[in-house]
């Protein structure tokens, strides 16, 4: 969500209206994802109907024109799970990338996305049986969910161990050449 800010900043300038700008795209978005999600699971009547429902929902439309993170993170949230139905019917390998391609960015946006592979993984015991979880696609698909939440703790991990010892050899190494 920061890279779409520092986007949204650079072709609109620095503003609070700029900082909303990638919020408001997500938000103009979920009612489709919600039609797509319910399509898929009921019928086009059921799909258009909650595409609408969440379209006038208040709290998308109050934090849809907020700087936050919760409503791009669940609109990727459901992008995953439509992915993953749409994997399970087709039984097509891109259709699990693009799922674990939509957990991923939702734990980028805010960590609690991450939330979705378990999700992931009822749905699909539900719909293909509990050994499924062991195939080629969900184990693929959990391996890129887990590329965002990598990120986290590979910044932590330079954060934490890496630069503080980076600062030691870099002040050993200035009092050995300036001394």
């Amino acid at each position: 969500y920061t890279l779409l800010s520092a986007i949204s900043f650079l072709i609109f300038g620095f503003s609070e209206l700029a900082a909303r700008i990638p919020n408001m795209i997500f938000s103009l978005l979920f009612p489709v994802a919600t039609f797509l999600f319910a399509k898929k699971i009921f019928t086009t009547k059921i799909g258009l109907l909650a595409a609408y429902l969440s379209a006038i929902n208040p709290w998308l439309i109050i934090w849809g024109g907020q700087a936050l993170v919760d409503v791009p993170m669940a609109f990727m949230m459901i992008l995953a799970i439509y992915f993953c139905l749409e994997g399970i019917d087709k039984n097509k390998l891109k259709y699990w990338i693009f799922s674990g391609l939509s957990v991923s960015l939702a734990s980028l946006m805010k960590p609690t996305g991450l939330i979705a592979l378990p999700l992931l993984a009822f749905t699909v015991a539900y719909y293909q049986g509990w050994k499924f979880l062991l195939k080629k696609q969900f184990i693929i698909l959990a391996l890129i969910s887990s590329l965002g939440l990598i990120s986290y703790f590979g910044f932590g991990l330079v954060a934490g161990f890496i630069l503080p010892k980076l600062k030691n050899i870099l002040s050993v190494l200035q009092e050995t050449i300036f001394y």
